[in-house]
């Protein structure tokens, strides 16, 4: 279809057709005319971005009728986001591709701009990187997985060598990886990716239904994933509270109980919430490694709950506290050293474990306070001891 000639009538024609949105549209018109191109482009991706200004394809017409008359002065990753929005009014995944390849050509050209020549071609780089990773998301929708990983592939070397203001980029990068590792796993992938797309994503942009199912998502990685035991990144995850009063509570609370290192309540817990649990194919698939992280994070927790004088720790008390049989501690230890959750050595006479060393996680807000506590004993030891020494050795300090 042929661009009009005049952008400000075509604004005003689409005032006409959609009057919902004529508040939103109008002004577009003057800053257009005073050619106001920054606050115009921001104008437009709050509008694009705006689930509620959905009609038809009006996106996709104010897209190719309006802004692709201005796309030269504008900055390529705002006509990237604006197109990307766009595409998803095309109709389909193939011609939604198409879209968005004949987009990356567009902000692919090198153009006269208000940017420098450096920042120009940054700008363009971001730009075709964005465009890539919302491809992903319709190549998934036609199974092409393997073009999906290739990309992904390519796309880590450069977000890992980009240093960009905009982490609009990155937040693209990584939500393509955690949905391609959602479908294709790992699930240690997806888990890693998931947080990486929060800490690069304003979590007030996610709707709540996707921020539910985000947090249930990477909850079910945490239990499922391999090597993946600090479930404290979870907790501390804005969207993890999302979880509180809807049908997914109950892994909610089970995240909590792994975390704690509470082998009783997790158990309970697993007993409680059965139903719920068996229901997800990845959780009953893993059961067993499930059971086996929760008795290795409840060594942790009893190591952890130690102070550093009581490190050496008989294999009654681990049982107890794993629950698990005695015989079965020392493969216990065993397995948590491999996967260096913890480091020392073992007294297989005795019957004992000397602890050196945990490895280093997010911890909740009682466990801070038990460090809290710890250190301030710590303090006191130390102040003690300074008061011995000065007691004993009083010309050392004239």
């Amino acid at each position: 279809m042929a661009a009009p000639t005049d952008p400000v009538e075509f604004l005003e024609a689409q005032c006409a057709a959609f009057p919902q949105f004529a508040e939103k549209l109008a002004p577009m018109a003057s800053l257009h005319q005073r050619k106001l191109w920054h606050q115009l482009s921001s104008d437009l991706i709050s509008f694009f971005e705006d689930a509620s200004t959905d009609s038809g394809d009006n996106k996709l017409q104010l897209f190719n009728e309006f802004i692709s008359q201005f796309k030269d002065v504008i900055n390529p990753l705002a006509l990237a986001r604006l197109g990307a929005k766009a595409a998803h009014q095309t109709g389909d995944a193939t011609k939604a591709l198409e879209f968005l390849e004949s987009l990356l050509a567009m902000v692919s050209k090198e153009t006269e701009d208000k940017y420098h020549k450096d920042s120009a071609a940054m700008a363009r780089v971001e730009a075709q990187l964005f465009i890539k990773m919302k491809m992903n998301h319709w190549n998934m929708v036609l199974g092409k997985f393997e073009e999906v990983k290739e990309s992904l592939d390519k796309g880590k070397e450069s977000i890992e060598s980009m240093f960009s203001d905009d982490p609009l980029v990155h937040s693209s990068f990584y939500n393509a990886s955690k949905e391609y590792y959602k479908v294709q796993g790992p699930p240690e992938k997806f888990y890693k990716s998931g947080l990486m797309f929060l800490a690069y994503t304003p979590v007030e942009t996610l709707e709540a239904s996707a921020r539910q199912e985000l947090a249930f998502d990477l909850s079910i990685a945490a239990m499922t994933g391999e090597k993946v035991f600090n479930f404290g990144e979870v907790i501390q995850t804005p969207i993890f509270l999302s979880l509180e009063g809807t049908p997914q509570e109950w892994c909610f609370e089970i995240i909590k109980s792994l975390n704690t290192g509470d082998i009783g309540l997790f158990k309970s817990l697993m007993e409680k919430y059965a139903s719920e649990f068996a229901a997800q194919e990845a959780l009953t698939a893993k059961k067993d490694y499930v059971y086996e992280k929760a008795t290795m994070l409840a060594l942790i927790e009893l190591v952890f709950k130690r102070p550093p004088t009581e490190r050496k720790i008989a294999f009654v008390d681990i049982a107890a506290a794993a629950d698990v049989p005695v015989e079965k501690v020392e493969f216990l230890l065993m397995k948590a050293m491999s996967m260096e959750l913890v480091k020392g050595s073992i007294d297989q006479v005795a019957q004992t474990v000397l602890v050196t060393y945990i490895k280093p996680r997010v911890l909740d807000n009682s466990q801070i306070e038990q460090l809290c506590g710890r250190l301030d004993q710590w303090s006191t030891s130390v102040d003690t001891t300074l008061r011995f020494i000065e007691d004993q050795t009083p010309e050392l300090f004239v």
